[in-house]
């Protein structure tokens, strides 16, 4: 799920930056889908769990939640089928964190 979320955000990235496609331009739909979720599943998909890779997890989960809340109060309308998506990016990384974050052992 993470590689294909990045790789859509990738692609929006290039399509808003590097083209003169004014439908792309200033589109809020990357806020949903990240780009740098194509980083964070190859290192998910070769088990390395890098120490920013925890911190990264934690931020984004933080982060599409705050995006979930605000979704219709944007200045831009985002498609309603991305909504069930970012929430279930969102509960995904949030899932995600917790499996990655290393537990504290109790004295």
């Amino acid at each position: 799920m993470f590689f294909v979320v990045g790789l859509a955000g990738v692609v929006l990235l290039f399509m808003w930056v590097g083209t003169e496609h004014m439908v792309t331009k200033m589109n809020l739909n990357l806020l949903w889908l990240i780009p740098t979720h194509l980083v964070a599943s190859v290192c998910l998909a070769f088990n390395k769990t890098p120490d920013w890779l925890i911190q990264y997890l934690k931020f984004s989960s933080f982060f599409l939640g705050l995006v979930v809340v605000l979704w219709f109060f944007l200045p831009q309308d985002l498609p309603s089928a991305g909504f069930p998506l970012a929430i279930l990016i969102g509960l995904r990384t949030l899932h995600q964190w917790k499996l990655t974050e290393p537990e504290v052992p109790e004295d």
